[in-house]
């Protein structure tokens, strides 16, 4: 697939990417300020155009979670470590998850997670706040199926999803309006979700 980055001159730079997303065509864009990457990144939301983004940090992750939030209307789903607060405690992710639970009667957040979650977690602590804890269901992983499953991810509404290849790094590529591969991991989070317990 094409990859468009910046040089240090504002200048466009084009590679050869294949191995991120298989299958997949789409123009990757990368902006090494924050607040370019923000706007990228809500750009992309709001076209819902299949653009590809790279993510390469917790605050990166948080922007594009928080956008997740933002353009899902029914359900997110989200597999985990222990939702790493560096991403899932910053204040503009929290209000989106919020709103999204709170502005779609049917909005449904299912979260899967590898490690034990803080009790007072200031995302759940938020939710709970908001009283709208119902509408959450957390399951955590058996050792068997962390120690198979080498990724994370979150995806909304099985079309918006930021997939991270290896739980070691955060560096992972995001689509908004992507059913194909989105569909995918859809499948493969509720086939993980229907073998676990309730917490």
């Amino acid at each position: 697939m094409g990859v468009v980055e910046t040089k240090s001159d504002g200048q466009p730079v084009t590679q050869r990417e294949d191995s991120l997303v298989p299958g997949q065509d789409k123009t990757l864009q990368s902006h090494p300020e924050m607040e370019d990457y923000r706007r990228l990144v809500n750009e992309c939301a709001v076209a819902a155009d299949g653009r590809v983004i790279f993510n390469r940090s917790p605050t990166h992750a948080a922007v594009v979670i928080e956008n997740l939030f933002r353009v899902t209307e029914k359900e997110v789903d989200i597999l985990t470590g222990h939702l790493f607060e560096p991403v899932f405690a910053t204040q503009s992710l929290i209000d989106s998850a919020v709103s999204f639970l709170s502005n779609h009667k049917d909005s449904r957040l299912k979260i899967i997670h590898d490690d034990p979650i803080e009790p007072l977690h200031p995302f759940l602590a938020a939710i709970s706040a908001a009283k709208l804890m119902e509408r959450v269901d957390i399951r955590p992983m058996t050792p068997e199926l962390k120690e198979a499953t080498p990724y994370h991810f979150a995806v909304g509404d099985a079309r918006h999803f930021r997939f991270e290849p290896s739980k070691k790094t955060f560096e992972a590529v995001a689509q908004f309006g992507e059913p194909e591969v989105g569909g995918k991991l859809k499948v493969r989070f509720d086939h993980l979700y229907s073998s676990l317990s309730p917490k």
